[in-house]
């Protein structure tokens, strides 16, 4: 007797192969995936949107359809990929031109929110409401903390692009959704929220139109680095102006202003507290890599907080009281 081989196996051993072969390359495709990946679901549930306000039904209704398909795939994907390849996830949000592309999934929930609201389906534009802003509130804390104490080699700056767009994007269609609520529950603190994050995107877009502004003028422009997140810087405003307009059709009685004052004193506060506790991190971590014993030296790689470019306000704050005049320094010790 001989051993079965691929000769005597026949067709169906080449359709086995080929079909882990499959289920191999779309489990490699789904590891891939870029994390801006959503702005399908969000453009296609944008147009869906302005169709449907133009009352072209059909194609608003096709469009709307797409975007949900859309995004239940990638939703699929991006659960695969933060199973398989968690640490390329993680990678991705330490790197400066990927890391806000992760706010596409905070846009596209929220125009799918938004879509949802127009066919009157409350249930399912509330649910995805709620997503699309616990979301911006992760994200919006996570991505600027990996990015500030991510260990690099050179320069943040050098790797801004126009993606950096999209935390004023999400930060404006949270705000988009806050208002839908206040409408629907006629609720003051969620009118108060919807100005609160419209007025926080408006920020977010100046700030970052800033930084991108620095990257370009100091930098040397080159092909690859001049993409089409770029067309962001457009479509930022474009959103923040409609939010905005929704914004204006809330009732005028409702008392928002003392809730927004306090909502951002609380986000200061709490933003404040974050970073002291990851540089207080970082600090120990370096105290430690630094410690003869751990086997490691500064002249060995290890890290220090500089590395990471954070001051060390203590250090700063001795220097600066060094320094300053008697009156000064007087006035210091009176404030303490």
């Amino acid at each position: 007797m001989h051993s079965p081989d691929a000769s005597t196996q026949g067709p169906l051993s080449s359709r086995s192969t080929l079909s882990s072969d499959g289920k191999t390359s779309i489990a490699r495709s789904f590891a891939s995936i870029p994390p801006a990946s959503f702005a399908f679901v969000m453009a296609t549930g944008i147009v869906s949107t302005g169709l449907k306000l133009a009352d072209a039904e059909l194609p608003s209704r096709i469009l709307f359809v797409i975007a949900v398909l859309g995004a239940a795939i990638l939703a699929v994907g991006l659960m695969i990929r933060l199973g398989r390849s968690f640490g390329d996830v993680m990678a991705d949000l330490r790197a400066p031109a990927r890391a806000y592309g992760f706010f596409t999934l905070v846009a596209a929930a929220n125009m799918l929110s938004t879509r949802f609201d127009l066919f009157g389906w409350r249930a399912p534009a509330l649910t995805l409401a709620v997503l699309g802003a616990l979301l911006w509130f992760i994200l919006t804390y996570a991505v600027p903390t990996q990015l500030l104490f991510a260990e690099r080699q050179r320069s943040i700056i050098e790797d801004i692009n126009g993606s950096w767009f999209l935390w004023a994007v999400g930060t404006q269609s949270v705000a988009l959704t806050a208002t839908m609520a206040a409408r629907v529950y006629e609720s003051a603190l969620m009118a108060a929220a919807a100005v609160g994050l419209w007025a926080v995107g408006v920020a977010l877009y100046l700030i970052l139109a800033t930084l991108v502004t620095i990257r370009l003028l100091l930098h040397a422009i080159e092909q690859e680095p001049l993409s089409p997140t770029y067309w962001i810087y457009t479509g930022a405003t474009a959103i923040s102006v409609l939010a905005g307009a929704q914004i204006l059709h809330l009732p005028s009685e409702l008392p928002v202003m003392i809730v927004v004052a306090l909502v951002a004193w609380v986000a200061a506060s709490t933003t404040m507290i974050a970073a002291g506790i990851g540089w207080l991190r970082r600090s120990k971590s370096a105290a430690w890599d630094q410690h003869p014993q751990n086997g490691r030296s500064k002249r060995q790689g290890a890290v220090s907080p500089e590395n990471y470019g954070v001051k060390q306000p203590l250090r700063f704050s001795s220097n600066a009281y060094a320094s300053a005049g008697p009156l000064s320094r007087a006035a210091l010790t009176r404030a303490a």
